[in-house]
């Protein structure tokens, strides 16, 4: 991705932001709410969720939690965005406060992503160290259930938000995780935001069955962010100093997304930066050779 010289556009997003105000109004007065942040890459989803969290901490009493997905296929870490979160919870409110608000078992289901609540002997290591603990045949069921307890306890203290950005490259693990929080969490005061690509997502891609189950759920929302309207860039490029006269172009070109935006502002000349290059062939590389045959054939042609 295109890392920008400023912070990406945040324009025409007054409607987006009154959306995901609303959903955690709801969530902190009626019942735990799901709400999935869809888009292209570069139409600024980051930069919403930023925006509203920052808001939140500003003028409410409202602590916002990230934990980001890795884009690492099928090797990517298990529970990497929940246990990134889980840890900013756990030093926000302290190892005492932690490990009462779990209790033993939970404890030590959490106890590989918090190590400072593993306070339990394990005898087979002093038996014999070479000998591993015997599986947990529950042990997943347990880790699911100290999530959803810390969680809620966390939100009977103060309203929550929980932010797993990227969710197209989430491991099985997470997917399952978020699908289970969004299915049992019942307290008030939890907001579960996920951001997620919708393009340039084949159709065999595992996110689609995920936003399949959760849309089958009740307390699920959509927030998809539109593409700029050419005034839109007209005014960025007016806040930035740059030629408004250039907005017409740059509109076409960009066709509205925020980043793209942005680095053709900052390219200042007809040829496309190397970096915007770079993203918008990325999906091509990915092709079969064969395949990116064909379309560089009906490019040319």
């Amino acid at each position: 991705m295109i890392t920008p010289s400023r912070p990406a556009p945040l324009l025409a997003r007054s409607a987006e932001l009154r959306a995901l105000a609303d959903a955690h109004a709801h969530a902190s007065a009626a019942g735990p709410l799901t709400v999935l942040v869809g888009g292209e890459a570069g139409i600024g989803k980051t930069r919403l969720v930023e925006e509203f969290t920052t808001h939140l901490a500003a003028h409410t009493d409202t602590r916002a939690y990230l934990g980001g997905c890795l884009a690492l296929g099928a090797d990517s870490l298990p529970y990497a965005p929940f246990a990134a979160l889980l840890r900013a919870l756990a030093r926000e409110f302290g190892t005492p406060w932690t490990a009462g608000a779990l209790g033993p078992a939970g404890r030590r289901a959490l106890a590989p992503w918090l190590p400072e609540l593993d306070d339990t002997p394990h005898p087979h290591a002093l038996d014999d160290p070479r000998t591993p603990p015997a599986p947990d045949p529950h042990g997943r069921s347990r880790l699911f259930d100290a999530v959803r307890t810390l969680v809620e306890a966390a939100a009977a203290h103060h309203p929550v938000v929980l932010v797993v950005e990227d969710l197209h490259w989430a491991d099985t693990s997470s997917r399952d995780l978020l699908l289970y929080l969004a299915r049992t969490l019942t307290r008030p005061g939890v907001l579960l935001l996920a951001t997620h690509r919708s393009t340039d997502l084949p159709d065999d891609h595992p996110l689609h069955p995920l936003l399949t189950a959760l849309a089958r759920l009740g307390p699920v929302r959509r927030v998809d962010p539109a593409p700029l309207r050419r005034a839109d860039v007209a005014r960025w490029l007016a806040d930035h100093g740059l030629d408004p006269a250039r907005a017409e172009e740059i509109h076409r070109r960009s066709q509205g997304n925020p980043l793209f935006v942005e680095a053709l502002a900052e390219a200042g000349g007809p040829a496309t930066p190397v970096p915007l290059r770079d993203l918008l062939l990325t999906a091509l590389r990915e092709l079969p050779d064969a395949a990116r045959q064909v379309v560089r054939a009906a490019s040319a042609a």
